[in-house]
């Protein structure tokens, strides 16, 4: 008997036949798909080579843009410098005004007229 269930087990069932036609048209739809996208990215890939073609004849010398990337530096360490000049200028007042305030004292009409004073640098300056 144990002969006949295999010979039995071993026949297709119609629902096993249709649920594998399912499977084999679901996977030839997705392959339809994954083909769909392998040309769209095929023609990414033209795009960017001739993009990269393009670029390679219109490419600026290393040279020239190493020079380019040094007059830029210099040009904001100039920047840099004039700046630093102008607050080293500032603190050379302010300190000037200190020594004086502190030399006079802390009353009288001198201190007042450079606290004032003090209070315009800080408006502007600070």
């Amino acid at each position: 008997m144990p002969v006949l269930e295999q010979e039995t087990a071993s026949e297709p069932v119609p629902e096993q036949d249709a649920a594998l036609v399912e499977q084999v048209k679901a996977l030839m739809k997705q392959n339809a798909h994954l083909e769909a996208l392998l040309e769209e990215t095929k023609q990414k890939i033209d795009v960017m080579t001739k993009n990269a073609e393009r670029a390679k004849k219109n490419y600026i010398s290393e040279k020239k843009a190493n020079n380019r990337k040094y007059e830029e530096l210099d040009e904001f360490v100039g920047n840099l410098n004039v700046n630093h000049d102008a607050t080293r200028k500032e603190v050379s007042d302010l300190n000037a005004a200190m020594h004086f305030v502190l030399e006079q004292g802390h009353e009288g009409k001198f201190f007042d007229k450079f606290w004032s004073k003090t209070r315009e640098w800080k408006r502007y300056y600070f």
